[in-house]
């Protein structure tokens, strides 16, 4: 399964119809605390995170993931419409 966290809903839409061609499962959540919700709950095999969100971006959420023991494990891949290089600041490192 995997879990889609983006704050802008057009883009979930977006990222649905383009995977489920390859018949994947998903869940969606709008918002990062949602998004470590789901990621407890549902247990993903992988997660397609946005990097800014209002309230608590992408980085935040990746760090709160990594820190516990439960979603540690989960791969995270980034995504961003921002062509900024400096949003990218944190990542990686």
């Amino acid at each position: 399964m995997l879990l889609l966290i983006d704050d802008i809903a057009e883009n979930l839409k977006v990222l649905r119809g383009m995977l489920a061609p390859l018949n994947y499962r998903m869940t969606f959540a709008t918002s990062g605390e949602q998004g470590l919700d789901r990621a407890r709950s549902s247990q993903p095999s992988m997660i397609l995170l946005d990097l800014m969100m209002p309230e608590m971006d992408g980085l935040e959420v990746c760090r709160l993931l990594k820190a516990s023991p439960e979603t540690v494990n989960i791969p995270v891949i980034f995504l961003t419409a921002s062509s900024d290089i400096n949003s990218l600041t944190g990542v990686g490192g």
